[in-house]
């Protein structure tokens, strides 16, 4: 077994964990939890095909990494809404997503479905997605550091992080170089997603000690205001809770 193999079966076995880890934690029934699913569970996918463990012909493999490919931004962009502390910067983040959607559906009515529309499409992809998960990376870093909270964030958002600085190189050799260079690339490609599916699962074992909490206390909340809302407490007396409002509202 080669080191190639061996790395893409670390790989494999990487990106089932988050998979295992939202389902049976029910954190799928949170949007921006289930968006990071379909994002895990189509790379998981194609690496699968890619590595053969799936049976797949090449067209299908080639069209289930172009559509994989097109929709890891909006995907994750759905996800990093969960850590963004404010409401201007949810804005943000939405626009970013319709304007990032309508970006890829101009190249690809232009290019047609292709890896040459997605060397237009992926390169601002990648950037957007840094950006955004170092800024929220040294936020809960902070927070970490000096509250010892937002641990579980800290560590999904590093494991993205992480991720995405290599596929920018990664991107940069591949598409721009143009290296022929294919099994050190693939090789590469395994370790930053391994790694960034590691750090992520540690962040949702973690994280979802939190949602539980508030969970408990938005039922809490609840049947205080069935017991008093003749007489209700005044807004300021009121915890606010930051997690993702209602699940899929």
């Amino acid at each position: 077994m080669t080191w190639q193999a061996i790395m893409g079966l670390i790989a494999t076995i990487a990106l089932c964990i988050p998979v295992i880890f939202i389902i049976a934690f029910k954190l799928w029934t949170y949007r921006s939890f289930a968006a990071l699913l379909i994002y895990y569970i189509g790379i998981l996918t194609y690496n699968l095909f890619v590595e053969g463990y799936l049976p797949a012909s090449y067209t299908l493999i080639h069209y289930w990494g172009i559509f994989t490919n097109l929709l890891e931004v909006p995907l994750l962009l759905i996800f990093l809404s969960y850590s963004c502390p404010s409401q201007r910067g949810f804005k943000c983040i939405k626009y970013l997503f319709f304007g990032y959607i309508a970006f890829e559906i101009v190249v690809m009515s232009i290019t047609g479905l292709n890896t040459n529309g997605l060397t237009y499409t992926i390169g601002p992809g990648l950037l957007i997605i840094f950006i955004l998960c170092f800024r929220y990376f040294i936020r809960y870093a902070i927070i970490t550091i000096q509250h010892d909270k937002a641990i579980g964030k800290t560590f999904m958002i590093g494991g993205l992080l992480l991720g995405f600085c290599l596929y920018i190189v990664l991107y940069i050799i591949f598409y721009i170089v143009k290296t022929d260079q294919t099994v050190g690339v693939n090789f590469m490609y395994n370790a930053a997603t391994a790694n960034s599916a590691i750090l992520m699962a540690i962040g949702l074992f973690i994280e979802r000690k939190r949602i539980n909490k508030v969970k408990e206390l938005k039922i809490t909340r609840r049947e205080l205001y069935e017991m008093y809302k003749d007489n209700p407490p005044q807004g300021g007396n009121l915890p606010y809770l930051d997690f993702d409002r209602e699940a899929w509202n």
